[in-house]
């Protein structure tokens, strides 16, 4: 191994909280490698945003049976579905970073 690889497999451990042993016997078995708890400031974080993510999801869906419903808009749904998709999808990114599990 070589020492770039023992410092990466060093962070990847203490960012983990787990010693270097213990993530390699968990990878080398096939099992996902463990995630360290997040800090409660994230937890209320990633709280808030399923709120939020939640709100935006619940709105695309009403836009979506609007439009179904052939109801006349002024606005541009497929504009604003779109703007809600991306939205929604950036709240799963952040939400999954602030626990560790990054999607990204």
């Amino acid at each position: 191994m070589t020492a770039l690889e023992g410092a990466e497999l060093a962070a990847h451990a203490r960012q983990a909280g787990v010693s270097i042993s213990k993530l390699i016997r968990q990878r080398s078995l096939g099992q996902r490698a463990p995630v360290a708890a997040a800090p409660e400031l994230n937890r209320a974080a990633y709280a808030e945003l399923a709120r939020t993510a939640g709100n935006l999801n619940q709105l695309a869906h009403h836009l979506n049976q609007v439009q179904v419903a052939g109801q006349a808009q002024v606005i541009d749904l497929a504009q604003v579905r779109a703007l809600l998709e991306k939205t929604i999808d950036q709240v799963g990114g952040l939400r999954a970073d602030l626990i560790g599990a990054s999607k990204r």
